[in-house]
């Protein structure tokens, strides 16, 4: 690992606000007015950092979970989604957790638990950040957006959370997720 490039870290930001409330605005009604990718989509949730509730909203979709999660984001995680994704773990959903490499997973950290309650955590080891943080969620509903899952996106960011329903959006994130996990390192042992 190198030094960290300031530069790529802040360019998101200096995108102007308004060019990324209209990015959004834009997905939103290419998912919910049209089938131009070939495929329907409902958009089940927009939220924000903000108004406190995009985090009730991934846990609630966690908690609905029954037959596969799959998460890739950068530092993870807050106990709330952990404790979600243990407990979808014990209803017998498979979990399974890609993070970037700038994780450093302790002994208490949300990661140690889920590495203890046997869901498998990965480490992205051909990419230093994970930009792409989603959840797929029984291969239909794919939560996406700049918004972490993590203390930061939680308390300090300014993020935005879409839950998407659309089994071929899924598709199209599932394989992605799946080409990550092939070079991804699995966290092994004790932290």
């Amino acid at each position: 690992m190198g030094s960290i490039n300031h530069r790529e870290v802040t360019m998101y930001y200096r995108i102007p606000y308004v060019i990324r409330v209209f990015f959004l605005i834009t997905v939103i009604y290419l998912f919910t007015s049209s089938s131009m990718y070939g495929f329907e989509a409902h958009v089940n949730g927009v939220y924000f950092s903000s108004d406190g509730v995009a985090i009730k909203a991934v846990v609630k979709e966690i908690e609905n979970a029954t037959v596969e999660i799959l998460v890739r984001d950068n530092t993870f995680i807050t106990p709330s989604i952990a404790q979600a994704l243990i407990t979808a773990q014990k209803r017998g959903a498979t979990v399974e957790v890609i993070l970037d490499t700038t994780t450093k997973p302790a002994p208490q950290s949300p990661a140690a638990l889920l590495m203890k309650a046997k869901i498998p955590v990965y480490l992205d080891s051909a990419h230093r950040w994970v930009h792409n943080n989603i959840m797929i969620i029984d291969k239909t509903i794919v939560v996406t957006g700049s918004f972490n899952f993590h203390k930061s996106g939680l308390e300090k960011n300014n993020s935005n959370l879409l839950i998407i329903k659309s089994g071929t959006l899924a598709a199209h994130y599932t394989e992605n997720w799946y080409k990550h996990r092939e070079h991804a390192l699995q966290l092994k042992g004790k932290l």
